[in-house]
């Protein structure tokens, strides 16, 4: 009777070794941190939708002397905190001087404590509402983190020495100069440091006024832009579809460089609102084509998918301010005028 016993229990102990330990969201945690440490990405094995290649195309991104660092673990990291605690703890296991971009699963985070508050966040949100998996998210993110920081530059960031204690000398009464000892020149540098404040604190107020005014003018443009982007999804050809994402994406992105200009930016402020508008008209009669309302010809379809096609080169072109944008305008007016006047197909309002 005993020999069955023993080889239960020793079945019992095989099978014991054999179940895979849990890991916790901590151990996830303290393991990208350590990577981190010798690289700017770290991909968690077993993480949902990667491969072997995934932190490579992850690093390409990736620029020399980059604050910015890419993080890719499994949703069961989530088990018992949230995607912002996550984040917030490899921040501080990295000094609070990286740009964090997180993907646990599906969900996204962008968190920063060395750029302005909420820029992280927001540069994540819109890279996820153009890709379809977190990859292209944390790519999307980081061409919009360096896009911004290419507009806004941001000063480096310099550890704060520990000072080292050292005996106090014995404090001995000093004499301070007199009104009348001091020099006219040293009164003359005094005079000109004082000016200098103040001309620079005038300075700074005026351009953050003009930015308020240029954000708050510039605000139909990117309720605009949101419009556009929900007609967008329902598009039913993939590559228009994709295609017009990236170039929204990058109406966002000129929107930003227009309220962050000190000056006016010429072609990219008077063509661009013209430009949302007939891209807006344009995706209003594909979507009549493709759900049969107002079917089009061959050839005008072409036509329409080859203007639309062109948005995301032009709103590239006007991000640079590129004087070859003219032409690119050109070609796209031309086309759109051939088509309202052929067939008088576009609506005034779109719908």
């Amino acid at each position: 009777m005993k020999s069955p016993w023993k080889l239960l229990i020793l079945a019992l102990l095989a099978l014991s070794l054999l179940v895979p330990r849990s890991v916790s969201a901590g151990d996830y945690v303290i393991d990208a941190i350590e990577a981190l440490k010798a690289s700017n990405v770290y991909v968690a094995p077993g993480t949902e939708g990667t491969d072997y290649d995934t932190a490579n195309k992850l690093e390409k991104t990736l620029i020399t002397d980059d604050n910015i660092v890419l993080v890719m673990l499994p949703s069961d990291a989530l088990v018992g905190t949230d995607l912002y605690t996550i984040a917030r703890r490899i921040s501080e296991g990295l000094g609070n001087q990286k740009t964090i971009g997180l993907a646990v699963g599906r969900e996204v985070i962008g968190y920063s404590l060395i750029l302005p508050e909420g820029v992280a966040s927001d540069k994540m949100m819109r890279a996820n509402s153009v890709s379809h998996n977190s990859v292209a998210a944390l790519i999307t993110f980081t061409q919009n983190i360096h896009s911004y920081v290419m507009y806004n530059p941001q000063p480096t960031l310099v550890p704060t020495p520990e000072p080292t204690p050292t005996p106090r000398p014995t404090m001995t009464p000093i004499e301070l100069p007199k009104a009348k000892d001091i020099s006219w020149p040293v009164w003359l540098v005094m005079v000109v440091a004082v000016l200098a404040v103040v001309v620079w604190v005038f300075v700074t107020i005026k351009k953050n006024a003009r930015r308020v005014i240029r954000k708050q003018s510039f605000a139909p443009l990117t309720v605009k832009v949101d419009m556009i982007s929900e007609k967008i999804n329902d598009i039913m050809d993939g590559k228009v579809r994709r295609e017009l994402k990236a170039a929204m994406q990058l109406a966002y992105g000129l929107i930003d460089i227009l309220i962050d200009s000190p000056v006016h930016l010429g072609l990219a402020e008077e063509q661009f609102p013209v430009l949302l508008s007939n891209m807006d008209r344009q995706i209003v009669a594909l979507k009549k084509h493709e759900s049969g309302r107002q079917p089009m010809t061959a050839k005008l379809l072409a036509e329409v998918k080859g203007i639309l096609l062109t948005y995301d080169d032009l709103f590239l072109a006007l991000q640079k301010n590129d004087p070859e944008a003219f032409e690119l305008l050109t070609s796209v007016y031309s086309s759109s005028n051939t088509m309202v006047s052929t067939l008088g197909y576009l609506d005034n309002d779109s719908k």
